[in-house]
C-alpha cells in the first residue's frame, strides 16, 4: 500500500494526470479490482510518408550511396520516422516489382 500511497502523491503533483489520479484513487479505495491499461499515447508516424516517398528515399541510400539493403532500410525508417519493418516491407514489394 505504501507504493500506492507514493503513486497517488506523484499524481497529485501532475495535475496534467487527473485520469491517473483517478484510477489512483479509486485503487485506493478498493473499488478497482484487477488490472488496469492506460494508455499515454497512440502510435503515431509523420503525415503524407507514402510509399514513393520510401521508395525514392531508399533509392537515394542505396544507388547513390552505395549502402547495403539493410543500411538503407535503417536510414530510411530513421529519417523519415516510420516503423524499419515498414521500410523494409517497401523495399521488398519494390525488388519483387524490378523482377518481373
Amino acid at each position: 500500500m505504501d507504493r500506492l500511497s507514493a503513486s497517488v502523491s506523484d499524481a497529485e503533483r501532475a495535475p496534467s494526470l487527473p485520469l491517473a489520479r483517478t484510477v489512483l484513487e479509486r485503487m485506493g479505495r478498493g473499488e478497482v479490482k484487477g488490472e488496469v491499461t492506460v494508455i499515454l499515447e497512440g502510435c503515431t508516424s509523420p503525415p503524407g510518408v507514402d510509399a514513393s516517398a520510401v521508395r525514392e528515399a531508399l533509392r537515394r541510400y542505396s544507388e547513390e550511396m552505395g549502402l547495403s539493403r539493410k543500411d538503407s532500410v535503417d536510414r530510411v525508417a530513421e529519417d523519415l520516422g516510420i516503423p524499419r519493418r515498414r521500410v523494409y516491407q517497401e523495399s521488398l514489394r519494390e525488388k519483387r516489382e524490378s523482377e518481373e
